[in-house]
């Protein structure tokens, strides 16, 4: 929803002229993001950090945080300096792909305030503390990422 918002605010703010293509990629987000909510599959319930630890502990999930990584460090260090002045999708891909680290990292904070409320003891569990620099580094690499593509082309 950010990037159709973006697009639309930056056209009447900025004066930046939306031409077809965004406005078919601003049309394609939203459907798209509609499509995938109403076909996500339900998921498994995870209410304490301790269920949470355990479900990132899963080999499943290992190897798709790995790949993750190899896929970030990949655009990064190899195509971003390569192509990046050029294509778009370089910055965009890894804005997306470290947005995946993002939403983890949100989930499980939002179960730590949730217990830290229900006074359990969240500060000392260590995966809060590895989640919260878990967001902060990946939040902070997507702005630096999509500045770098906001300086470069237009909306």
């Amino acid at each position: 929803f950010s990037v159709p918002c973006s697009a639309i605010l930056s056209s009447y703010l900025l004066g930046e002229r939306l031409n077809l293509l965004g406005k078919l990629g601003c049309l394609l987000s939203l459907v798209g993001s509609t499509v995938m909510v109403i076909h996500a599959p339900e998921d498994e319930e995870v209410t304490t950090l301790e269920e949470m630890t355990s479900k990132l502990k899963e080999p499943g999930f290992l190897a798709y945080a790995a790949i993750l990584l190899a896929l970030c460090f990949l655009l990064i260090f190899y195509l971003a300096p390569r192509y990046g002045q050029s294509n778009i999708l370089i910055y965009l891909a890894i804005c997306s792909v470290i947005g995946a680290f993002s939403v983890s990292s949100v989930k499980g904070l939002g179960i730590a305030i949730k217990g830290f409320f229900a006074g359990q003891p969240v500060l000392q569990n260590p995966l809060t503390w590895i989640l919260v620099i878990t967001l902060v580094a990946s939040i902070t690499t997507q702005i630096n990422y999509l500045n770098k593509a906001l300086d470069i082309f237009n909306t």
